[in-house]
């Protein structure tokens, strides 16, 4: 049976919490600790402030039933939670929450009971905010720019009453990505911070900034893929352009074990020649040859940017085959994954 509460604040149902009644991976008694409590289930919520306009969040819950919070009007400052799910049903997904400023009514969240839920979320609040969206703007090109800030605007801006075809292609590309392998150690090393003190605070503040990196070319690479979908209205309905995005979520949500193109097309209601057809059209490759690019470029990107084992690397990014890695890697790089290594981090 599911739990419902009825809540003026969306963090009402967290209690105060002291650090022996938790236990954390690491702690400052600067952090702001909050528990799930008793009667719902166990787990914590640890808020970090890493520095002005920039926060990190570790939530990591298990309720024993299902959980409902349901938030009446509210008012949230104006912020961007970028969230990162290592554990729960969402897993290997990243979702962006833009919050105007304005007051919110009515919302509810949902939460499945007997499943860990672990996640990072990233708080980006003014200053830091806007320096985060200006670069996103600049990032993109010239004939996106104006339409992204448009869309930003009425989509998350609620200044509209009503979401224009575009609009919603805008949504789904920004609103939902991957947590790709360069994310998850970035995740990874936030989680098991080895340093404390003020040398703790400069370590976090470096990672969160480097997993904001990340996920503006991730939101840049999303939207730089659909340009002639976005600029040239009417080749694509955006049904059919939401299920070509659910489908390439789905397939690298799960590096290590994807669906096949069957299970892809029956899992967001197309057929497979349909599939492929949209896929095509919307990113010039196959299903398959856009996950063995992806598997590639991320490959390159661990290994520009860490000594990570070789070994290592191919089994985070879903290879079976150390000779048939090295051969597809050989061959978009123009060098073996061991020497391009050696290359880049004598660079660095």
């Amino acid at each position: 049976m599911a739990i419902t509460l009825s809540l003026d604040r969306p963090d009402a149902w967290l209690q105060r919490s002291r650090l022996d009644e938790v236990s954390l991976n690491h702690f400052d008694y600067s952090d702001m600790l909050l528990r799930c409590p008793e009667y719902l289930g166990r787990g914590y919520c640890q808020r970090l402030t890493v520095r002005d306009g920039l926060k990190i969040l570790i939530l990591d819950y298990e309720f024993y039933d299902d959980f409902i919070r349901q938030v009446q009007t509210f008012k949230i400052p104006t912020k961007l939670e970028m969230a990162f799910v290592l554990k729960g049903p969402e897993a290997g997904r990243s979702r962006l929450f833009l919050t105007p400023g304005r007051e919110v009514s009515n919302s509810v969240f949902q939460y499945p009971g007997g499943q860990r839920i672990l996640k990072v979320e990233l708080l980006l609040e003014l200053p830091i905010l806007k320096i985060f969206l200006d670069g996103l703007l600049e990032k993109l090109p010239i004939a996106l720019r104006q339409s992204a800030e448009e869309c930003f605007d009425a989509i998350y801006g609620f200044t509209t009453p009503s979401i224009s075809p575009t609009m919603e292609k805008f949504y789904f590309l920004v609103n939902e990505g991957v947590v790709t392998p360069q994310m998850h150690l970035v995740l990874q090393q936030i989680l098991n911070c080895p340093f404390e003190g003020c040398h703790r605070y400069l370590y976090l503040e470096g990672k969160a900034l480097e997993l904001m990196t990340l996920r503006s070319q991730q939101i840049v690479e999303q939207l730089v893929s659909f340009a002639p979908q976005l600029t040239e209205p009417g080749t694509l309905q955006s049904d059919e352009l939401r299920r070509i995005y659910q489908a390439k979520e789905l397939l690298l949500g799960n590096l290590q074990n994807p669906p096949s193109v069957d299970e892809l097309a029956r899992q967001v209601n197309l057929n497979r020649r349909k599939l492929n057809e949209i896929f095509q059209q919307v990113f010039h490759m196959t299903p398959f040859e856009y996950l063995q690019d992806y598997r590639l470029k991320q490959a390159q990107s661990i290994l520009s940017h860490s000594d990570i084992k070789v070994e290592d690397v191919i089994q985070i990014v879903g290879y079976r085959s150390r000779s048939n890695f090295a051969v597809a890697f050989r061959k978009k790089f123009g060098v073996n994954p061991k020497h391009y290594q050696q290359q880049q981090l004598a660079n660095v």
